[in-house]
């Protein structure tokens, strides 16, 4: 099985890979990194619009990495930070594209 997990940070979003065989082992197959810098505006609880679109680019691209490894599930988790912006429904809304 395979699987692909991001993680939508405050600063930056991680991408991991992974092959898990039946025994439960991982093998990594690929990572991936953008510098986003959400919380360089999240003092306030929005996102700016040029941080958004930044944060929407990473996103795209993360999920292009992904899905040249064609995973089995695609997890993501978002640090709280993210999760309690006021535009948080504009970044959910848009995560399947």
């Amino acid at each position: 099985m395979r699987i692909a997990a991001l993680d939508i940070g405050s600063n930056s979003f991680h991408l991991i890979v992974s092959h898990v065989n039946p025994g439960g082992r991982m093998e990594i197959l690929d990572r991936a990194k953008e510098m986003v810098r959400f919380g360089e505006t999240l003092k306030s609880g929005m996102i700016a619009p040029d941080v958004f679109r930044r944060g929407l680019d990473a996103l795209r691209s993360l999920k292009r990495i992904a899905d040249r490894h064609q995973p089995d599930a695609l997890v993501a988790v978002a640090t709280s930070a993210v999760r309690e912006a006021q535009k948080r429904r504009g970044i959910r809304a848009r995560r399947s594209r």
